[in-house]
């Protein structure tokens, strides 16, 4: 009889045991997934290929980009917003590292684009001042490239961030007032000039005319300059001959 009893109280250790053997095996397996599952994250996924580009022997940096943004996307939606900064980050300098190296091979449009692209990376940082830069060299490689509508777009990309988060006007708008206002100094400078040079001939004129004026005495009167000029001589009227011959007549018979 106690050798059944025996038995029984084995028999269940031992369902026990192996009930709880399981348990910790199903454990084991459930976290060995989830550890996995974690690692072939898709975010990390495309991290990894971005990654993967820019060891290339001809790196595909705009190609990393574009990888660097759907992960930046990816872990914005799992919440993980540390890395998504991380990522957003990436992308804009393998962009900014492309427009770089398309600008050299002449490809203006593919430029402009991947600066765009840069810009837009720098919007989902915050960082609007350096998004509003690199928007404008989107925009200088557009006009390079003749894109006179891809260039207006921008423009009005770039005025709205201005408008919307009350940052500076751009440079070159800067210069431009610059130059105006140097404008307004140059011409009120050359007025200022020329009055003065006016009103220094008109000093020297009057002191001339002071000059030339002579000294007059107290109570004396007004004295008038001499004439030179000489009267000319009186002039004899001509007689005619019957007053000669009387003339004559009177001299010979003068008593």
């Amino acid at each position: 009889m106690k050798k059944k009893i025996n038995t029984g109280i084995q028999m269940n250790h031992s369902k026990k045991s192996l009930t709880y053997i399981i348990i910790g095996l199903m454990f084991i397996a459930l976290t060995v997934t989830i550890t996995v599952a974690q690692e072939n994250s898709p975010c990390d996924s495309y991290m990894e290929r971005a990654e993967g580009k820019t060891e290339f022997p001809y790196p595909d940096y705009f190609g990393a980009g574009e990888e660097y943004l759907l992960a930046a996307g990816c872990y914005e939606r799992e919440g993980d917003q540390e890395k998504a900064e991380e990522a957003y980050a990436e992308a804009a300098q393998k962009f900014k590292t492309a427009s770089q190296n398309l600008v050299q091979g002449g490809d203006y449009r593919q430029a402009a684009e991947s600066y765009e692209k840069a810009a837009t990376a720098y919007e989902s940082l915050g960082e609007i001042q350096k998004a509003i830069e690199t928007y404008q060299l989107s925009l200088s490689r557009y006009r390079d490239g003749g894109l006179a509508e891809e260039a207006q777009r921008i423009q009005g990309i770039i005025d709205d961030l201005e408008e919307e988060n009350g940052v500076l006007p751009t440079e070159e708008i800067n210069y431009t007032a610059i130059i105006g206002l140097i404008s307004l100094i140059a011409l009120f400078l050359s007025l200022s000039l020329l009055i003065l040079i006016a009103m220094a001939n008109a000093s020297s004129t009057e002191e001339e005319s002071e000059e030339k004026e002579e000294p007059k005495g107290l109570g004396e009167p007004k004295t008038t300059k001499k004439e030179t000029t000489e009267t000319p001589e009186k002039k004899t009227k001509k007689k005619s001959p019957r007053q000669r011959a009387i003339e004559k007549l009177r001299k010979k018979y003068k008593p």
